[in-house]
C-alpha cells in the first residue's frame, strides 16, 4: 500500500506538470467536448490534443490508482467502502451525462447536476464514517472526483478562471492528501518516533509546519489566480510602474503585486520554521526528514528564481511550466514533514488522521 500511495504522488505531480503544459500551449479547448475527444475516447493524439487528452488519461490513471488504494485500506472493513465506491459511480456517470448533453444541446440537465451533489452528500457520510489511512484514501478519492468535475467544466464553459483556479487549488489539495496517506502508510518510521523525548523534540516541527504548508498552499492558488486571470505580466520591472505598490491602477495590478509580497511572506515563514524543525528531526534522528527540511529553503529560492524568470522571459514556457512543478514540491515536502512530525504523537495503531 505504502508503495502503491507514493506511485499516486509521483503521478499526481507529473499530472499537476502537464496541466500546466496544457495551459501554458493553450491546449485546454483542443477538445470541443468532455469526457469524451471529438465524440471519442480515443482520438488522435496530436497537437493540443495530445496535451489535453493526455492530460485527461493521466488524470484517469490517478484515479484508478486512488481508487485501488480505498479498496486496499478498507479491505477489513469491506462494508465501509461501498457508499463511497456508490458515490463515485453516481457522480461520475451523472458528470459523463452531463458533459455530453452538455455537448449535444447546450445545455446541462438539471437532474445530472442533483446526482452529482447527491453523490457528494454520500461520499462525505462515507468519510464521516471511517477513520485512519481508509479516511485518507476515501478523502484523497473524493478530491480527485472533484478535481475531474472540475476539469470537465473549464471545457463546458469555455476556461472560466474561477473554475480554472478552483481546479489547481484542488489538484494541490489531493496532492498533500496522498502525501499525508503515504507517509501514514509507512508503520517503522511512525513506530520508531514514539518515545517521550522524540516527541519533545518534533514539538515545535508538529505545531508550526501546519503553518508552513498553508502559507505555501495559499501562495499557490494566488498564483493560480495571477496565472488564469491574465495577471502575470502586468507588471515586468521590478519596481512596478515605478513605485513599491502602484494605486489607482486595474485590480489585475494589486493581484499581481499581492503574488509578488506574499511570497516574501511565504519565504520567510516557511523557510523559519524548516530550519528550526530540522534540529527537531536530527535530535530525533530522522535525517530523511532533517534533509528535506534543510532543502525546503533551496526549493523556495529556486521558485523566487524562477518566478522572477518568467517574468523576464515574458512567460516562457519552460519558466512557467517549471514554476509550477516546484510549487507542488514544495507542497509536497513540507506536507511529509508535517506528516512525519505528526507521526510522534499518533499512538502506534492509532486511528488519527
Amino acid at each position: 500500500m505504502r508503495a502503491l500511495a507514493w506511485s499516486a504522488v509521483a503521478l499526481t505531480i507529473v499530472l499537476i506538470t502537464v496541466g500546466g503544459l496544457v495551459t501554458n500551449t493553450d491546449s485546454g479547448l483542443a477538445c470541443p467536448d468532455w469526457p469524451t475527444c471529438f465524440g471519442t475516447p480515443f482520438p488522435k493524439l496530436v497537437g493540443g490534443v495530445l496535451m489535453e487528452h493526455g492530460h485527461r488519461y493521466l488524470a484517469t490513471g490517478a484515479g484508478f490508482l486512488t481508487v485501488l488504494l480505498v479498496l486496499a485500506t478498507g479491505r477489513k472493513r469491506p462494508m465501509t467502502l461501498l457508499p463511497m465506491l456508490l458515490s463515485m459511480v453516481l457522480m461520475l456517470s451523472a458528470a459523463t451525462w452531463a458533459g455530453m448533453a452538455k455537448h449535444r444541446t447546450g445545455a446541462v440537465p438539471p437532474l445530472s447536476m442533483g446526482v452529482v451533489l447527491a453523490g457528494y452528500l454520500l461520499g462525505l457520510l462515507s468519510l464521516a464514517r471511517v477513520q485512519g489511512p481508509s479516511r485518507l484514501a476515501q478523502a484523497a478519492l473524493l478530491l480527485v472526483i472533484t478535481q475531474g468535475l472540475l476539469g470537465g467544466m473549464t471545457v463546458m464553459y469555455q476556461l472560466p478562471p474561477t473554475v480554472l483556479v478552483l481546479h489547481l487549488a484542488t489538484s494541490m489539495l489531493y496532492l498533500a492528501v496522498l502525501v499525508w496517506l503515504a507517509v501514514r502508510l509507512s508503520p517503522p518510521a511512525a513506530n520508531e518516533m514514539q518515545a517521550p523525548q522524540t516527541r519533545a523534540q518534533l514539538a515545535f516541527a508538529r505545531a508550526w509546519l501546519p503553518l508552513a504548508t498553508l502559507v505555501l498552499y495559499l501562495q499557490i492558488v494566488l498564483g493560480a489566480a495571477v496565472r488564469h486571470t491574465g495577471a502575470g505580466l502586468v507588471c515586468i520591472e521590478w519596481l512596478c510602474k515605478g513605485v513599491l505598490w502602484p494605486t489607482g491602477v486595474h485590480p489585475a495590478v494589486h493581484l499581481h503585486m499581492s503574488h509578488r509580497v506574499f511570497a516574501l511572506v511565504a519565504a520567510i515563514v516557511a523557510t523559519t520554521i524548516a530550519l528550526v524543525s530540522r534540529r527537531g528531526f536530527l535530535a530525533a534522528q530522522d535525517r530523511r526528514s532533517a534533509a528535506l527540511a534543510a532543502g525546503l529553503p533551496l526549493l523556495l529560492a529556486a521558485q523566487i528564481g524562477l518566478g522572477i524568470a518568467t517574468i523576464w522571459s515574458l512567460k516562457d514556457i519552460w519558466a512557467v511550466t517549471s514554476h509550477l512543478l516546484v510549487a507542488a514540491l514544495l507542497l509536497s515536502s513540507s506536507t511529509y514533514l508535517w506528516a512525519r512530525a505528526s507521526a510522534a504523537f499518533t499512538p502506534r495503531g492509532g486511528a488519527a488522521i
